[in-house]
């Protein structure tokens, strides 16, 4: 066949001319069988979708001018991000969540196989054991099938299976889940910063509003404590001294004066009581309270208002119905003038009582005042102290509150922009039809197949075969030049010869 180095096609024609049946029987076996075998095959159907990821694309730069801090970050190229986009595709969080969506079934088999680990571990859970297995199933099942383009920011994802629902709820799941979790991870970042933000918000919220509490307790203390004082201050003060040296003077004199009528009582002063008669008790205490009253309301107003000269009078009804009290109360035997006396008395006791009272209350408000007058820088250091801690946390208060709003506008732009970048183009279709690449490819490869073993099958026979094929062949092997030949003549051809 070969002449000088040179293929000789005459005689590979001649060649496939006496070996045809080994070429043409081949191939059509193979095609037969594979046409039986594609009749044969179950329809399997296939779901595609795509997804955009559109890197180039960042919003937070275009918002930067409003966003406080909104950097974009660095811009990768699709290709640099194809074997994440792949793990993160084919990872076990992703997938066992496209198991529980796409409600997958886990086959006969896997069961078996489960039950058999379990016999080995008894300790192992049956549910993540199954888990497992469809997820290594979806992982091989997809491996080939997710494909990444030499040019253009997207990825396509396709699922074939027997079930055509089964394929459209696997490709469905996984584009959801996987622009979810893309969703997510773009503004997790964010997400930390937000809830340290919020929890410093709201600590720092508690010591203010503990601190606030703290100042206007302290406040109402000085607002109470400046009532109390606010009854003898600077203005009236000489006023409190004229009528504390004038009650002083009274004091001096009423006790000269009680002095005088117990020495004509002699022995008996003391025999009678202001709880010994009638209602001689109210009555004192109820005088009391309104000499308590009476020095205060002296210091506010002038002796001759109103107030001061009702207080006065009934001071004065009260004092009458104290001395017929301790008149009915007298011992029996008691002569008038006696009876008359140790009233007297009884009387001059509750003056002295009263204006020892009156002094007592007055010299109380004076002390209020010099105790104010004192005290007085420090409690407004003590103010200063309580309202500085206020504004100072109010004002970490308000940073934290504005981190905080920053923080979610700028969650906010992420999923925006996220939403902008990674986006279905082409959702998940409900396949109708089956496939009919694989029946294509066996039909192929049966004829292909069948025509290489015809090839085979006459190369082996040409290898054997011993024989010579042409003229040529005979004069190169015996040197001789061949002068004529005789051709073969078959049994038909003798038998038409005889009839002839």
């Amino acid at each position: 066949m070969a002449q000088g180095g040179k293929i000789d096609l005459r005689s590979i024609l001649q060649l496939a001319r006496r070996r045809k049946w080994f070429l043409i029987i081949p191939p059509i076996v193979a095609l037969l069988g594979a046409m039986y075998r594609v009749s044969t095959m179950e329809p399997t159907y296939r779901s595609r979708t795509t997804i955009l990821i559109d890197q180039g694309r960042d919003m937070l730069k275009e918002m930067s001018n409003v966003l406080p801090n909104a950097d974009g970050g660095k811009t990768a190229r699709m290709r640099d991000m194809s074997e994440d986009i792949q793990k993160q595709l084919l990872s076990a969080e992703i997938l066992a969540q496209v198991v529980d969506r796409a409600q997958l079934k886990p086959s006969q088999g896997m069961r078996q196989q489960v039950a058999q680990t379990l016999k080995e571990h008894p300790g192992a859970d049956e549910a993540d054991l199954l888990r497992n297995l469809q997820v290594e199933w979806l992982i091989s099942r997809l491996l080939e099938n997710i494909i990444f383009p030499k040019r253009g920011n997207y990825v396509e994802i396709s699922f074939e299976h027997k079930d055509p629902e089964l394929a459209y709820n696997v490709v469905k799941a996984i584009a959801d889940v996987f622009i979810e979790t893309a969703l997510k991870t773009e503004s997790m970042e964010v997400q930390g910063t937000r809830k340290f933000s919020e929890e410093k918000e709201r600590e720092f919220r508690q010591q203010y509003q503990e601190a606030l509490a703290r100042l206007e307790s302290y406040q109402m203390q000085l607002v109470r404590e400046e009532g109390r004082s606010t009854i003898v201050n600077a203005t009236n003060l000489p006023a409190a001294d004229a009528r504390l040296h004038s009650l002083n003077v009274d004091i001096t004199r009423q006790q000269q004066l009680v002095q005088e009528l117990a020495g004509k009582l002699g022995g008996t002063a003391n025999q009678t009581t202001v709880n010994d008669f009638g209602r001689g008790a109210a009555l004192y205490n109820q005088m009391l309270d309104k000499a308590s009253r009476l020095s205060a309301v002296t210091m506010q107003q002038d002796w001759k208002s109103p107030d001061v000269i009702r207080i006065r009078q009934d001071i004065a009804d009260l004092r009458e119905q104290y001395r017929m009290e301790a008149l009915k109360s007298m011992p029996a035997g008691t002569t008038k003038s006696q009876a008359e006396v140790m009233a007297q008395y009884q009387v001059a006791k509750l003056d002295l009582d009263l204006l020892n009272r009156e002094r007592k209350v007055l010299e109380g408000y004076r002390s209020d005042y010099q105790r104010r007058l004192t005290s007085r820088p420090a409690q407004d250091m003590r103010l200063a102290e309580l309202q500085k801690q206020v504004n100072e946390l109010a004002a970490i208060v308000g940073t934290f509150e504005d981190q905080t709003r920053g923080t979610i506008l700028k969650e906010e732009f992420r999923r925006a922009d996220a939403e902008v970048r990674f986006r279905v183009i082409d959702p998940a279709n409900r396949p109708v039809t089956p496939i009919t690449d694989d029946q294509n490819k066996i039909i192929l490869i049966a004829i292909f197949g069948g025509l290489g073993c015809g090839i085979g099958a006459v190369y082996l026979l040409e290898f054997f075969d011993h024989s010579f094929k042409s003229v040529d062949e005979i004069e190169n092997f015996l040197g001789l030049n061949v002068l004529g030949t005789i051709p073969k003549i078959s049994p038909i051809e003798a038998g038409r010869n005889k009839r002839l």
